[in-house]
């Protein structure tokens, strides 16, 4: 390179010490000693060779030894420091993250290049979330952290304690404003359509949002800010963190995952078995047999309030950050403001049990024992139901305004399409009961051997619309299947495969099944074929959470396993309940699981140090 045969510059600490030593010696030998320097600093490169061939061929051996020993250090070039920093990060972009710690250690010059920002945000997007492709190392999500508003964990206890909207007196706290987004003014009524479903109504008086309320929650201030907050100065904004601490705290993270060191916790407060939970950064929420739903401090544990309503099991529940909604075997569904613990409205749904429920902004689909799926629309006001299951529906999950996944009781798991309300694929495989299913959130690579074969495209998803469902019987991870159809006017030619190449990766959208027949499933929504099936655990399997890097499955043999979602094995075992796993979540660094022993547990990964883990 260009800048290799430039001169190198002379080294001033060396030339002091060179001085130094130079007035020790008599004065004619250091007159000497400079005109032989003087000499040599103004000769050509071609006479500086000459000269130093002829000195050495006058050393004796210790002398070469000493030019032995004090040459290559002078060889040693800093790249770093003399390329341009275009170059120099390009090259240090290629380290992995141990290399680029060591090369800060180098120098200073070098410390600032290891440790721009960049090149860790560069670091940061090849780890997490996601497997590395070229040292197959993936870091944990950055948890997304709700906002904090006007009700605080403090307020609702205290809520509790001067008696209102606590467990004795619901309703008498203040009435949440629904977003009209999630909520129109036309909402459910408790009136039943002559055909059994629920039928949509105005609001009660009672339950409309009042005018002078804001729809959404605005987060308070204190008189002293309030004062200053025109003041452009006063304005504080949060300080940037170093995307090196980042991948630091995420590496710390997955440390303590790969080890199985963490810390636990258990809630106890529910008189029967925890049947579901959901939870976030401020809040838990669980479901109980023994017909209530407490909401507890997710960073203290804490309970802060019981909501009474159903008269039976609550087996279902979701919440955001305006509302909870919840499913009983009593077979209703309430709408719950549970910052203040008042139902603000409650929907019949049959005259059989709620099983589970999913809502999004504009819909809210429930699955009842008796094989049938409630879908109610916020915004039109309409109502419909869905087909086809012949038992229990286990799961539901509303994948867009016109298609809806389910899982029962029935061994299927079905797709399908809210327009028309039929379906439109139905996946089998599993040869005991569907008890849960989860989407990944992401799109999986996965090895081409476990898609030896893809369905043409003849055999679109949207086929089945009006020719019937497309039918797929998954097996195991050799990739074989058997496939019908239900309705023989669908082309024959929608059998053929194309065939794939037998190295190589593909993606797929994913999902995962659990059942009773002890397994997991891993379904490929697109095409319909079941890519690999997990075994492990000994007894059925209640419920399963997952994210990018890991599968977390609940069971009946009162173990919770967690899987890597690339190679599918096994990596560790949490043991600690004392019956079934009825339900479990899952996020960066925690494991929540509820159990028939009536206890909440908590598997905390996030440890500052390895002296708190508890394994």
């Amino acid at each position: 390179m260009a800048f290799l045969s430039k001169h190198r510059a002379a080294s001033e600490a060396t030339y002091q010490e060179l001085s130094k030593q130079l007035h020790k010696l008599p004065e004619s030998a250091r007159a000497s000693v400079e005109q032989v320097w003087t000499t040599f600093g103004a000769a050509p490169s071609t006479t500086r060779h000459l000269i130093l061939a002829g000195l050495l061929n006058q050393c004796c051996i210790p002398q070469l030894s000493f030019l032995h020993r004090s040459v290559p250090p002078l060889l040693r070039v800093d790249f770093i420091a003399l390329t341009p920093p275009q170059v120099a990060f390009k090259i240090l972009s290629y380290l992995d993250a141990t290399t680029l710690c060591r090369a800060a250690q180098v120098s200073k010059t070098w410390q600032e290049m290891a440790d721009d920002d960049r090149l860790w945000h560069h670091m940061c997007e090849q780890h997490i979330d996601r497997k590395c492709t070229s040292c197959g190392w993936g870091l944990p999500p950055l948890a997304k952290k709700r906002r904090r508003c006007e009700v605080t964990d403090h307020e609702l206890i205290r809520t509790n304690q001067t008696g209102q909207g606590g467990d004795e007196t619901m309703g008498n706290g203040p009435t949440l404003a629904l977003e009209p987004a999630v909520v129109p003014p036309t909402g459910f009524s408790n009136v039943c359509s002559p055909t059994g479903v629920p039928a949509i109504g105005p609001l009660p008086p009672s339950t409309t949002t009042s005018p002078e309320r804001p729809s959404k929650r605005q987060c308070t201030t204190s008189v002293a800010e309030s004062t200053t907050a025109n003041s452009p100065s006063s304005v504080v904004r949060p300080s940037k963190r170093p995307w090196k601490l980042i991948y630091s705290e995420r590496l710390k993270l997955e440390r303590n995952w790969r080890r199985g060191q963490y810390r636990l916790r258990v809630l106890e407060g529910h008189t029967d078995g925890v049947l579901c939970l959901q939870f976030d950064d401020e809040y838990i929420m669980s479901g109980s047999y023994d017909s209530t739903i407490k909401i507890w401090n997710s960073a203290s544990g804490a309970l802060i309030r019981s909501l009474r309503g159903h008269t039976r099991g609550v087996r279902a529940l979701q919440f955001d950050q305006v509302k909870l909604i919840s499913g009983s075997m009593d077979g209703t569904v309430k709408i719950w403001n549970y910052r203040s613990g008042q139902c603000l409205r409650t929907l019949p749904v049959g005259d059989s049990g709620v099983n589970c429920l999913h809502f999004d902004q504009t819909l809210l689909a429930a699955g009842s024992v008796d094989g049938t799926i409630s879908v109610f629309n916020f915004q039109s006001g309409a109502t419909t139901q869905l087909t086809g299951h012949t038992d229990w529906v286990n799961g539901v999950r509303i994948l867009s305004s016109t298609e809806l996944l389910s899982c029962s009781d029935d061994t299927t798991i079905r797709l399908w399409n809210l327009d028309t309300r039929t379906c439109i694929r139905e996946f089998v495989g599993h040869v005991g009961h569907v008890q849960t299913f989860q989407l990944a959130t992401h799109p999986w690579k996965l090895p081409i051997s476990l898609q030896q074969q893809q369905p043409a495209a003849s055999s679109s998803p949207h086929l089945g619309a009006t020719a019937g469902a497309t039918h797929f019987t998954g097996t195991a991870a050799d990739g074989h299947e058997s496939r019908h159809t239900a309705s023989s006017s669908v082309s024959s030619t929608s059998s053929a495969t194309v065939p794939r190449p037998l190295g190589g990766t593909f993606t797929a959208n994913v999902f995962v099944t659990g059942g009773l027949d002890s397994t997991l499933k891993v379904w490929d929504i697109d095409s319909g074929r079941c890519l690999d099936t997990l075994f492990g655990h000994t007894e059925g399997i209640w419920s399963v959470a997952l994210d990018s890097l890991r599968i977390v499955s609940a069971s009946h043999d009162s173990t919770i396993k967690v899987w890597d979602t690339q190679s599918r094995q096994c990596l560790q075992t949490l043991r600690d309940h004392e019956g079934p796993v009825n339900c479990v979540a899952l996020s960066d660094t925690r494991v929540i699981s509820g159990g028939i022993d009536h206890k909440i547990r908590i598997w905390d990964f996030g440890l500052e140090d390895e002296t708190q883990a508890a394994v």
